[in-house]
């Protein structure tokens, strides 16, 4: 595995899957399958580059810039499914905390379905007014395509998460379908009340909703890691779980 931290110069890398070039301002995943339009600034992120057939290929936060994480707060998805490895943790950038989504589904097809293959967090700043400064996706998939932006309404941040997931079904297993984010706003984080929305992402509809996972009061999610099945010979199911982490929120 090849690990590039860019401060400064122009510097490009390129494998079969894209092509990864630094201005000295900004970061650029380029590739037909793994676009990232959101423009990292290079103080914010890692990129891991790796060759044709390794296991991870993201764009993420550093995992050094967080220290605001809190360590006893780690929400993850009931284990409906198990299979594959969990990924490294991708954060938002500092300061940031995560304002919408966008998701990676295989829709159904004539063959083996995977369902929800990656996630991105979009992060933005705490009350800020909804811009994309930043984003989280420890790995970007291997099938389907990327869906829409969902954005919790500006200056809502999400608190939480809840996955749908189908259990085994001694057939073509799909694990993880779709992803709800839970969105709050200050209130809820300085005084508990709850003004909730719910925000649904465009994934596949097998399986059940697992039950909400939420941060405790005064955080807000801040990053994530996914467990992956890697392609094998036979049935494949891709992304299985999620686990997500809560930072501490600016006191008001």
């Amino acid at each position: 595995m090849f690990r590039f931290i860019a401060l400064s110069a122009l510097v490009a890398f390129t494998n079969a899957r894209g092509t990864i070039n630094f201005d000295g301002n900004k970061a650029e995943l380029t590739s037909p399958g793994y676009p990232n339009p959101y423009g990292n600034s290079i103080n914010d992120i890692t990129v891991i580059a790796e060759p044709p057939g390794s296991s991870l290929n993201a764009i993420s936060a550093k995992t050094t810039v967080r220290t605001d994480v809190i360590p006893s707060s780690v929400l993850t998805s009931p284990l409906v499914t198990n299979w594959g490895d969990w990924t490294v943790p991708s954060y938002c950038g500092a300061g940031h905390f995560v304002g919408g989504m966008v998701l990676r589904t295989e829709g159904s097809i004539d063959g083996d379905d995977t369902a929800l293959n990656a996630i991105r967090f979009l992060c933005n700043s705490f009350r800020g007014n909804g811009d994309v400064l930043s984003t989280a996706t420890p790995h970007q998939g291997y099938w389907g395509g990327w869906g829409r932006e969902f954005r919790c309404t500006a200056p809502d941040y999400a608190i939480g998460f809840e996955l749908r997931s189908e259990p085994s079904i001694n057939g073509d297993d799909t694990a993880g379908n779709n992803l709800r984010l839970i969105c709050a706003d200050y209130l809820y984080a300085q005084f508990g009340i709850e003004k909730l929305t719910i925000l649904e992402g465009d994934g596949t509809g097998w399986g059940y909703w697992t039950g909400q996972q939420k941060c405790p009061r005064g955080s807000a999610l801040c990053g994530l890691k996914v467990q992956i099945e890697h392609p094998i010979d036979g049935d494949d199911t891709a992304l299985n779980n999620v686990a997500a982490y809560c930072c501490t929120l600016p006191k008001m």
